[in-house]
């Protein structure tokens, strides 16, 4: 058989040395980089990248549906994740120059969390364009029936509404694993 033909035999130890050493998430974030930022000079912007990138740093986005417990599960893994938990509401507190600026050097320069962001598909493209990509999206749920009595709670429900635990599971990645809020 011709040598430019025969198919590519990778050994098993080179994926195990891959997986301990994070491979495939620095190629794939050095290649996000890249189609997200279109740098005039490729090789000079990976340098920088790799200088500043870490894998521990968190980027996570929070999104589920309203009363689902998202505020609750965020403020405890953004605290866990030493992570900067952005929320919607402190977005649009700030709406000037400075504030975008600021939130996209923060996002940009340390871990975050986004709760409930983005909540439409142009918001979700205007975060790719500044090049605020997540690692991990993480979607609470829960049965309609249990979000219509968190959300009759919120809104002055009947006092004394039992309102089932919030039950979630992180990535193991993460350093989490299921309990209870």
């Amino acid at each position: 058989m011709d040598d430019t033909v025969k198919p590519l035999r990778i050994p098993p130890q080179m994926s195990v040395y891959a997986d301990r050493h994070n491979i495939f998430h620095l190629v794939q974030s050095l290649v996000s980089s890249l189609v997200v930022e279109q740098p005039d000079d490729p090789v000079s912007h990976l340098v920088s990248v790799l200088r500043r990138s870490s894998v521990d740093i968190a980027r996570v986005l929070l999104l589920g549906p309203p009363a689902a417990g998202k505020h609750t599960v965020a403020r405890k893994l953004s605290a866990e994740l030493r992570a900067v938990h952005v929320t919607v509401d402190c977005l649009l507190q700030d709406q000037s120059d400075l504030g975008v600026q600021a939130c996209h050097y923060t996002l940009k320069g340390q871990g975050w969390l986004l709760e409930g962001i983005p909540q439409s598909r142009l918001q979700a493209l205007s975060l790719q364009r500044a090049g605020v990509l997540p690692e991990h999206v993480v979607m609470l749920d829960a049965p309609d029936d249990v979000l219509l009595k968190r959300n009759q709670g919120k809104t002055g429900g009947p006092a004394g509404l039992e309102v089932s635990p919030v039950y979630f599971c992180c990535s193991a990645e993460l350093g989490f694993h299921c309990s209870e809020v």
